[in-house]
């Protein structure tokens, strides 16, 4: 079944959104454990639904790169290492590693996904620093 623009475009911006609010969840002493495995799961949804869209999944998540700061690069980083495109993950790391905000977004991602799904990637960013 075909993706349905709108809808995937929504995933796109509540990923993003919940990112944010996650980023400022963790640091924030009123959420409770319960609180932030809610959030993950909500979070976890709309990467889902990016990463169904496949290739449109993957356009949103290009647009988030352009604008959406470390937020995006989260959410792109995830759709993109999910997905095992090589040249979409290198597009997301040489966008991330322009600065140090931008980082974070990248950084973060590694920490979302499966250690085994990451391992390869964090192997080779530590053996080019």
């Amino acid at each position: 079944m075909p993706a349905i623009p709108s809808i995937v475009e929504q995933h796109a911006q509540e990923a993003v959104f919940l990112a944010i609010l996650r980023q400022q969840a963790v640091c924030a002493p009123h959420y409770s454990l319960r609180d932030l495995v809610k959030l993950d799961y909500r979070l976890d949804a709309n990467l889902d639904g990016l990463r169904l869209a496949e290739d449109f999944g993957w356009n949103l998540c290009e647009q988030l790169l352009e604008t959406e700061g470390a937020a995006g690069v989260f959410t792109s980083a995830v759709v993109a290492i999910s997905s095992g495109n090589e040249a979409r993950i290198q597009q997301v790391v040489d966008l991330a590693t322009t600065t140090s905000n931008l980082s974070r977004g990248l950084a973060a991602s590694l920490g979302w996904l499966p250690l085994a799904q990451v391992r390869p990637y964090i192997n080779k960013f530590l053996a080019a620093h």
